[in-house]
């Protein structure tokens, strides 16, 4: 069966892609108006990006993915759940996203997020949820004998 190129050629993505192309040219009245929706467009792409990673699976996603995910929205690393965790943090609490740790903590400092390389990118602050611990990592550890790549660390609550 053949793929229609109509269909292809008229997709959001090209038209989106080709109208930020042609941006400048356009006139100022139109720029302005397409301007605020591309922030606010920006925006929900990023809210959902911070989902994502909110929501990671080893089953269902690849780090690939994630990095593309990052590289695409840095700023969804720094997107807080209702208990203001990062996605760094609820990896730490699911045995099916703590694979994607190393990934989170690398983007994150390399974007400077949660703290930056002093803080591994959010591992080292502060949990408000466990006062006894010094920081997440610590916190995740008490909790849980965390699994990575099949091997289980094993935390040793003090």
């Amino acid at each position: 069966m053949e793929r229609s190129t109509t269909s292809t050629s008229n997709s959001p993505n090209k038209t989106l892609a080709r109208i930020l192309q042609l941006d400048p040219s356009l006139p100022d009245i139109l720029r302005e108006k397409y301007s605020e929706r591309y922030s606010m467009l920006l925006q929900d792409m990023t809210n959902d990006a911070g989902e994502f990673l909110h929501n990671l699976n080893v089953v269902k996603h690849s780090d690939n993915e994630v990095k593309a995910v990052i590289q695409a929205f840095p700023t969804a690393l720094s997107h807080a759940s209702v208990n203001g965790k990062f996605p760094i943090h609820k990896a730490l609490r699911s045995e099916v996203s703590v694979p994607f740790i190393p990934v989170l903590a690398a983007e994150s400092i390399k974007f400077n997020i949660g703290g930056g390389e002093d803080k591994r990118g959010g591992l080292l602050s502060e949990d408000p949820q466990d006062p006894d611990s010094l920081n997440l990592l610590q916190s995740g550890f008490r909790r849980n004998v965390l699994h990575c790549n099949n091997i289980a660390i094993i935390g040793i609550a003090g």
